[in-house]
């Protein structure tokens, strides 16, 4: 896919790797997962678009957005909100330390729970 190559070219090996990873996981968490660039990022969809892959140079961060993320119980604190955002929450990786698997998984449930939820509510 030519937008993913693209989006390959302005990360760095490690971001390319952890993509990789948790595009991986994400996928694999259910058989209705997808993904495609959207907004001109990776996006995981299930009913709708959920999460999506994404870094910022400016303050040198990768990140999972999850749309829903203000739905959530945040349980293990990882969830943060970007100025301005009153949806999205974002899981922030840093390169030093190592991804919370398990405290992932319950987040991506989380997510997918919230998708069905709301597609019920709207007959989606």
């Amino acid at each position: 896919m030519i937008e993913v190559e693209h989006y390959y070219a302005q990360l760095n090996d490690w971001q390319i790797q952890l993509f990789e990873q948790l595009s991986e996981f994400i996928l694999s968490a259910h058989p209705s997962i997808s993904m495609k660039m959207k907004y001109g990022v990776p996006f995981f969809e299930y009913r709708g678009g959920f999460i999506y892959f994404s870094y910022n140079k400016t303050e040198n961060t990768t990140v999972l957005g999850f749309t829903r993320g203000h739905l959530f119980q945040d349980n293990y604190g990882h969830l943060v909100a970007n100025q301005g955002q009153t949806q999205v929450r974002h899981w922030i990786f840093e390169q030093s330390k190592q991804i919370q698997w398990g405290e992932l998984t319950s987040c991506i449930q989380e997510a997918i729970y919230w998708q069905e939820v709301l597609a019920r509510k709207c007959n989606c």
